[in-house]
């Protein structure tokens, strides 16, 4: 394994988390500096989640004690959703009963701790499982499922400093339908890994194509080009770029929950390096679809241990050393 930019090495908190998969997961950062991790809805077994959750990030990259925040908008898993520029937006998901369109923000305050969830305008349609990415105050939405397949678009919206979205546009199209992916963005490429090109209900098999798309500035994203893939399929995963390489963390395969941790080089004109094994994760988890970075170090919290979407406590710290 490649020692450039620092090798990865995982180790489980002393601090376990609220059991939760198909959830939310994000840093925030108080006026002074000081970071925080949150967490927020999803399931655990058959219960569908609205608390969120906080806890203090040391500078050592300890997790302290969670203490309870506002609650999301609603009893929901599979949204998906990102902190943008200090806003925190979560959007869709399953009620249990129905899919829903339903977006909510949460504006970071000056102590770390997030506002209380404010709906805004709806996604286009309804969705579950789609995947996001932001940058500066402009929050995208690709793919996912509705009631009766999976999608094949991309949207976007401006996020108000006050947390408002007062619209949704188009943009784009992906190579094909996707949903259950996972999407990260470095130096003005999307990229994006896995997932299934179907329902879930009509086992699609998962998916190893990686595809780049370039983000234009009127928010359209294009070009999409297929690149190295992956060495197995993989879904309900998640992605995260640092030190020049994309990594694909956990997720589900063809043998069930993983603990497999992929990574391959970003390489000068955006093309994508040969995949290479990194440190597994300490557990085998699917459906946590975020991993913020803080100070060098990855949080990997929770997860899905089975098909029953029971959920692990622990929370992984990644370390590059």
């Amino acid at each position: 394994m490649s020692a450039q930019n620092g090798t990865l090495a995982w180790a489980t908190s002393d601090t376990p988390s609220r059991p939760r998969n198909h959830h939310l997961t994000f840093v925030t950062h108080a006026q002074d500096g000081s970071a925080f991790l949150v967490t927020t809805a999803g399931v655990n077994g058959g219960t569908l989640l609205n608390a969120t959750d906080i806890a203090p990030i040391a500078k050592d990259g300890t997790v302290g004690a969670f203490t309870s925040g506002p609650h999301y908008g609603t009893f929901v898993g599979g949204l998906t959703g990102a902190n943008v520029n200090g806003v925190l937006v979560g959007a869709g998901g399953n009620m249990g009963t129905a899919l829903t369109d339903m977006v909510f923000t949460s504006v970071v305050q000056p102590d770390g701790s997030p506002g209380e969830w404010q709906k805004q305008a709806p996604m286009n349609e309804q969705r579950m499982h789609a995947a996001s990415f932001s940058i500066g105050s402009r929050i995208w939405i690709m793919g996912g499922f509705d009631a009766t397949s999976a999608l094949d678009d991309t949207i976007f919206a401006d996020v108000g400093a006050d947390g408002t979205i007062a619209s949704w546009s188009s943009g784009g199209k992906l190579d094909g339908a996707r949903t259950h992916m996972a999407v990260s963005f470095s130096n003005g490429f999307v990229w994006l890994t896995g997932g299934l090109s179907a329902l879930p209900t009509a086992s699609p098999p998962t998916l190893k194509s990686v595809w780049r798309g370039s983000v234009e500035p009127d928010g359209t994203i294009d070009q999409w080009t297929q690149m190295t893939p992956m060495p197995a399929g993989i879904c309900t995963h998640s992605s995260f770029v640092y030190g020049g390489w994309l990594y694909v963390v956990g997720g589900i395969d063809d043998k069930g929950q993983s603990a497999m941790v992929r990574r391959a080089h970003l390489e000068e004109g955006g093309t994508l390096g040969t995949w290479e094994t990194a440190a597994q994760l300490p557990q085998a988890r699917g459906h946590v679809h975020q991993l913020p970075i803080e100070n060098d170090r990855v949080y990997s919290v929770s997860g899905a241990t089975d098909y029953s979407l029971n959920s692990t406590s622990a929370i992984f710290v990644g370390s590059f050393l």
